[in-house]
């Protein structure tokens, strides 16, 4: 039982020091704290860092030959081995966030995206509706700006040049005005998150015709795949026929929409 009572004994005495090292950045942070001194609130032992000086000391701990960039964990252990302050965490995670060195030569740890969930296949023609806008085309007889409509069903699409972007009001307008007219409401439209399609007068539009409305998710625009390819076809077929006379899109897009419809 006396054994058990007895503390361990180190096979040198306390008061033999082997060596010491100190570090530049010790000195420095000391000569800081003159100006800012320790609040007094850190846990023992451990030398507080003033703000002048955090940058240089995240620095050092993380571009060192003894850790060579290490990830964000290791370099706030390493750090708090000697010092603290409050915003540890938060200032070493924006400086590792910014490091060209780690960003050029790492790569990405992350998991991977989730499988993509594709959209469920419409009974009908023209039942479920996808929208989008085509910009920064050249100026054509007014026109700079394409609204781009295609029935998820069948692929089929309409194009309607505009003049520019349309409000959610003028949106709504051309729908009835292209599309109802020819093919019936929708029960469901999907765009992106522009500013047309998440306004009030949308969201009352799409309910007074009894339409669900769809929004793709923030920068996905995979979620909208058939209008962006759509798209990719649209412009990839304007430079084909209007290469010698790029101010004469608008003139070709009537015979765009019959090639791709066709």
């Amino acid at each position: 039982a006396s054994d058990r009572d007895e503390e361990p004994t180190t096979i040198l005495p306390a008061s033999c020091i082997i060596g010491s090292i100190a570090w530049d950045i010790t000195n420095k942070v000391l000569e800081a704290q003159q100006q800012e001194p320790d609040p007094g609130t850190g846990p023992p032992n451990k030398i507080y860092v003033p703000t002048s000086t955090r940058g240089a000391l995240i620095h050092w701990a993380h571009t060192a030959k003894f850790s060579i960039h290490p990830g964000l964990g290791r370099t706030i252990s390493l750090i708090r081995r000697t010092f603290w302050w409050s915003s540890i965490y938060r200032n070493v995670k924006e400086y590792i966030s910014a490091c060209q060195v780690c960003a050029r030569h790492k790569s990405s740890n992350q998991p991977p995206q989730g499988l993509l969930q594709p959209l469920p296949v419409p009974h009908r023609p023209w039942s479920h509706i996808a929208l989008d806008f085509v910009t920064g085309l050249p100026l054509s007889k007014g026109f700079s700006v394409i609204l781009t409509i295609v029935d998820r069903f069948s692929k089929a699409c309409h194009l309607v040049p505009l003049k520019s972007l349309p409000s959610s009001a003028e949106t709504a307008n051309l729908l009835v005005k292209h599309l109802f007219r020819l093919h019936g409401l929708p029960s469901e439209i999907l765009s992106d998150r522009g500013p047309q399609f998440i306004s009030r007068v949308w969201s009352a539009f799409a309910n007074h015709l009894g339409a669900k409305v769809r929004l793709t998710s923030s920068f996905h625009p995979q979620t909208n795949g058939q209008v962006e390819r759509m798209n990719q076809e649209l412009e990839a077929m304007l430079r084909c026929i209007c290469s010698s006379n790029p101010a004469g899109w608008s003139t070709q897009l009537p015979w765009v929409e019959y090639a791709h419809n066709s």
